[in-house]
């Protein structure tokens, strides 16, 4: 199942009664941002340590990054100033 497959059953996922997420939309929810989290940890994981410390990552912070970038709809312009890597 592809992301955008998974993302799509997300969002036509039913609501139940209460106005809660069912099971299934939150599973699905899960399962997206492991897979978008895995996907940008092994992106990064392949960069060079000389191309990671042009873009002020240490190599010890990118399950950290690859996480909040996944919270993040994997747009790392999007995070506020107090996440920003300082180096």
């Amino acid at each position: 199942m592809t992301a955008s497959v998974a993302s799509e059953a997300v969002s036509g996922a039913s609501i139940n009664q209460s106005g809660k997420p069912s099971w299934l939309a939150l599973f699905l929810q899960a399962v997206v941002r492991a897979y978008r989290v895995g996907r940008c940890s092994r992106a990064l994981s392949a960069l060079s340590d000389h191309t990671l410390k042009d873009i002020g990552i240490a190599r010890s912070e990118i399950d950290y990054l690859a996480s909040v970038m996944a919270d993040r709809d994997r747009d790392p312009r999007r995070l506020p100033p107090s996440m920003w890597v300082r180096g």
